[in-house]
This record gives structure tokens, sequence and C-alpha cells, in this order.
């Protein structure tokens, strides 16, 4: 992920923020925080699903080289 790639949450600038209620802005900010801990959390397991398959795939290809090394598969 390059730095390009990171959202900042959006502040607001409004100079009365200190005189009003924050909390439409603390349910958007929380909005916004939740997607963003749901889209990581899909990440992290499609990374894992792609782990465990290159980890299978590894193990066939292993065993198979084994085998034929030890002349047990002729080519």
């Amino acid at each position: 992920m390059s730095k390009a790639d990171i959202q900042y949450m959006p502040l607001t600038t409004d100079p009365a923020r200190y005189n009003h209620d924050l909390t439409t802005e603390l349910t958007q900010a929380n909005i916004w925080l939740a997607g963003g801990l749901d889209e990581e959390r899909r990440r992290q397991r499609e990374s894992e699903h792609w782990m465990m398959a290159l980890a299978v795939m590894l193990a066939v290809t292993v065993t198979l080289l084994v085998l034929t090394w030890a002349g047990y598969i002729t080519i």
C-alpha cells in the first residue's frame, strides 16, 4: 500500500465547531471508521485464503519433485 492509497478522515474546518453538538460529526466519523475496518477485515480474509492456496500448491509441487528425483515417477 502506497501513501497515495491512504485515505484520511475529512476534518471539519468550521470555526463554530466547538459551539455545537458534535454528535453528527462523531457519528459520521464512526461510520467512516467502521467501513474502513470492514474493508481491512475483508482484505485480511482474502489474503489468508491466497496464502493457504499457495501453501497447498507448494506442498503438491515439492511432493511431486521429490518423487521424481527419487525415481518413483518417471518422466
